[in-house]
């Protein structure tokens, strides 16, 4: 193990990833009652990735609304 320094503590950091999920909630303001949730389904280490793949499900879920 080793002995925290900061150059080894910077390398722990780069090596280390990040992991996202996106979700959205839509509610109501007045009565706060969830009108709509969506989420990006699985956890990525692609942040852009996991917020893209939720607003493209709401844009998928508008558009089935509206046909």
């Amino acid at each position: 193990m080793g002995d925290g320094t900061p150059a080894e503590n910077l390398s722990t950091a780069m090596t280390s990833e990040t992991v996202s999920r996106a979700i959205m909630f839509i509610t109501d303001r007045a009565s706060g009652k969830m009108l709509y949730q969506a989420g990006s389904g699985e956890v990525t280490s692609d942040r852009r990735g996991a917020f893209e793949s939720t607003f493209s499900k709401l844009m998928k879920d508008l558009k089935s609304l509206l046909k």
